[in-house]
């Protein structure tokens, strides 16, 4: 599910975690991640109660911080969780403080650049996602996908579309890789492939609305998430 998130995915991972913390109920990792299926839930916008879901996933971490406060995954996963929840200054130290326990892991680099984009530290964002793909032989779509939207916010176009590709050819199925290819294509005023892509979207996801798309935009700036909703507009799709 870290590798390629989905809502399908989210009920085997937690039993897998259930086992975890049955057979290793002193260990952190069963609890941290079940936690970041809970975050998951709230970040893609799959969770029918938002609220609910960021509360289950600090319980997990507030308990795998308790087992062991040196496990890595627990201070990113709490940093992804203070994101969505708009509290943009603490979400930056926790994925910082992440990283310092495990500077190699690509997961950890890759949260970090997804809590610096949108917090609007765009150039650090970069650079963070660029790392993660560098530790990885293969790195997930929503890494990629991290690194087009924040090259796309920088102006970077030519950069963001590479990044959307190899975004697709890790997970074609993945939205929000086809969404910054959107984005990155309406910036380099290739609209008319845009248009193309914003149809095949439609085609796939035919409930898609960006007022929908939106509320999983946890930007910290309005201008950061104008900007990106009216280059998906001018791509052709629906409010």
């Amino acid at each position: 599910m870290w590798q390629r998130p989905t809502k399908e995915g989210i009920p085997e991972v937690r039993r897998i975690m259930g086992q975890i913390i049955r057979l290793e109920p002193q260990a952190p990792v069963g609890y941290a991640g079940m936690g970041w299926t809970h975050w998951i839930e709230a970040r893609y916008g799959w969770s029918p109660a938002r609220e609910d879901s960021l509360k289950s996933a600090r319980d997990f971490a507030g308990k795998a911080l308790e087992l062991d406060d040196n496990f890595y995954a627990t201070p990113s996963l709490i940093g992804t969780i203070c994101l969505l929840e708009g509290n943009f200054e603490e979400a930056i130290v926790k994925g910082k403080y992440a990283k310092t326990l495990n500077p190699n892991h690509n997961y950890i680099a890759g949260y970090l650049a997804e809590i610096l984009r949108f917090s609007g530290e765009v150039e650090e964002a970069i650079a963070e996602a660029e790392l993660s793909v560098r530790l990885s032989p293969i790195s997930p779509a929503w890494v990629f996908t991290a690194l087009g939207a924040a090259n796309c916010m920088a102006g970077k176009f030519e950069e963001a579309l590479a990044a959307a590709r190899e975004a697709m050819k890790t997970d074609p199925e993945f939205l929000e890789g086809h969404l910054v290819m959107a984005d990155a294509l309406v910036g380099l005023g290739r609209v008319k492939e845009a248009r193309a892509k914003a149809k095949e979207i439609l085609k796939a996801h035919t409930q898609f609305s960006l007022a929908a798309f939106a509320k999983t935009q946890p930007f910290k700036e309005p201008a950061h998430l104008e900007r990106y909703l009216a280059n998906l507009r001018k791509a052709g799709l629906p409010e």
